[in-house]
């Protein structure tokens, strides 16, 4: 340390000063993201136009709208996060598994 002292009030403001910075920079890069995004997100509402009754992962990465069934997953929970999506479990049958359905959301 250079053995300068420094005050409470200072320290604080500086720290201020750093989270509104990296906030700032989150808001950026996240932004850039979104935007990446877009052709992918405007695909998969336009395949929940063809299917009203709802979509599934596996129906978006048939489509190639997305190129692994995990980024499929990964986008239609972001959509669902981002409030884009109504996203419900169902299971078929007993012996069946949990499928995660979305639809719309009318906000």
């Amino acid at each position: 340390m250079s053995g300068h002292s420094l005050e409470v009030e200072t320290a604080q403001k500086a720290i201020e000063l750093a989270d509104w910075f990296v906030a700032l920079q989150m808001e950026i890069l996240t932004g850039g993201q979104v935007a990446a995004r877009r052709p992918e997100l405007e695909e998969a509402l336009t395949l929940l136009i063809d299917t009203p009754q709802g979509i599934q992962a596996s129906d978006v990465y048939r489509k190639r709208i997305m190129p692994t069934a995990n980024e499929a997953h990964a986008l239609l929970e972001r959509m669902e996060t981002d409030g884009q999506l109504l996203g419900r479990s169902e299971k078929p049958d007993l012996r069946g598994h949990i499928t995660r359905i979305y639809t719309k959301s009318w906000k």
